[in-house]
């Protein structure tokens, strides 16, 4: 057996496609498609479902798909090469780098609507903004107070602010939960990109052009 055989089994890969077609039958979904590919070279690939509803038509070959929130897998890798070189360590809290984020306040809202503030249990860290565990939110959640705040301030999709002003503006708030307490998706990223711009003392635009 050689060693790609070993850590690739081809009978445990054939899961995928009983797994992905209980999501199809559900109604989860309309189709799915999945390759795994390493040193590009395609180990495992599959298509379940219709291309949509309405035609009825099986997924074809080379089929098109609208993929969002990519900027977030780049930024993090971005930002673990810094963490290769000993830049600085998983957890280190955010505040070493980006002071305004110590300190934090959780605002909780009660089952009566009433609101309060209370301390954060421990500081937020930079492995929490790869984790979305942060206790950041983003405007469109809305299940918790805090999302509702950064609607109402417009602090997210103005085209007039930098990457630096954004995150200072994030910092203004408080969280939507304790650090490390539950996933919670949010502006982590985003607060990560500010982040490896302040650790690497360049411009993010340079920084993803000399590593990525």
């Amino acid at each position: 057996m050689t060693l790609e055989q070993r850590i690739f089994s081809e009978e445990r890969a054939a899961r995928i496609v009983s797994a992905m077609q209980a999501q199809i039958d559900v109604g989860n979904f309309c189709g799915i498609e999945w390759r795994l590919a390493r040193d590009h070279k395609v180990l495992h690939s599959g298509k379940v479902g219709l291309r949509d509803t309405d035609s009825g038509v099986p997924v074809p070959d080379g089929a098109l798909y609208r993929v969002y929130s990519m900027t977030k897998p780049v930024i993090s890798a971005l930002l673990m090469m810094l963490w290769e070189e000993g830049r600085f360590r998983l957890y280190d809290p955010l505040s070493r780098f980006l002071p305004a984020f110590a300190d934090r306040q959780v605002l909780i809202r009660e089952a009566d609507g009433s609101e309060r503030l209370e301390p954060a249990r421990r500081p937020i860290n930079i492995a929490d903004l790869l984790t979305h565990t942060s206790g950041l939110s983003y405007d469109f959640l809305y299940d918790c107070p805090v999302a509702e705040r950064y609607a109402e301030a417009v602090i997210i999709g103005d085209g007039e602010s930098t990457l630096e002003m954004l995150v200072a503006r994030i910092a203004e708030f408080p969280l939507a939960k304790h650090p490390g307490a539950t996933y919670h998706y949010s502006v982590s990223v985003d607060v990560a990109a500010h982040l490896a711009q302040v650790i690497a003392d360049k411009p993010l635009g340079e920084l993803l052009r000399e590593r990525l």
